[in-house]
């Protein structure tokens, strides 16, 4: 075989090898890029971590509901996926999905979340549907995604910072919870 022969058989095979791992990317989730389900992901462990940090004050029914607020499915489905095997609490989790303009209708849904993420920002009047209907009591945990104000209400807010995840603590609404939250995580918190 000559020298230019085998130069483009190389080349020929850098380029199928090149398009193959280019259509096993593709095909991992074609519905959305690698940076969507790699943030997922991230969000998903923070949600998981910091819950699994937080001590409610009753005992819990079984399952841990996550009540996830937005328009997003994906955030759940891969929240569903990595505690499929995992508990809070020593509850299994169920993961919801209410998209904004569902919330009026899932209000006795509500009820049942123990911890809720805004995935979304809230738009008037949704903040205090779900504190009056999801938190009577101060126990659930409420989260919010970075770049969500929830003027406040949030006892954690995720923010990006420097191509980081950060945490920030309310602690003035952590203090009016009847939740407590371990040393660990209130060591690596930022106050607001």
């Amino acid at each position: 075989m000559s020298y230019s022969l085998r130069r483009r058989s190389a080349c020929w095979i850098r380029l199928l090898g090149l398009c193959l791992a280019c259509s096993l990317a593709m095909s991992v989730d074609a519905a959305q890029p690698v940076e969507t389900i790699a943030y997922n992901k991230v969000q998903a462990a923070y949600i998981y971590k910091i819950a699994s940090f937080v001590t409610w004050p009753d005992p819990l029914a079984s399952p841990f509901i996550i009540c996830i607020v937005g328009k997003d499915e994906a955030l759940a489905t891969v929240l569903r996926q990595a505690t499929t095997s995992r508990n809070i609490q020593k509850l299994p989790v169920d993961v919801l999905n209410f998209p904004l303009s569902t919330l009026a209708a899932a209000r006795s849904q509500l009820k049942s979340c123990q911890l809720v993420y805004w995935l979304d920002q809230p738009a008037a009047g949704n903040l205090d549907m779900v504190r009056s209907e999801g938190n009577r009591d101060g126990s659930v945990l409420w989260i919010s995604a970075p770049e969500v104000q929830t003027e406040g209400n949030a006892m954690f807010e995720l923010e990006v910072e420097d191509g980081r995840i950060v945490i920030y603590i309310n602690r003035k609404r952590l203090s009016a919870s009847k939740l407590v939250v371990a040393p660990p995580l209130l060591s690596v918190a930022r106050p607001r």
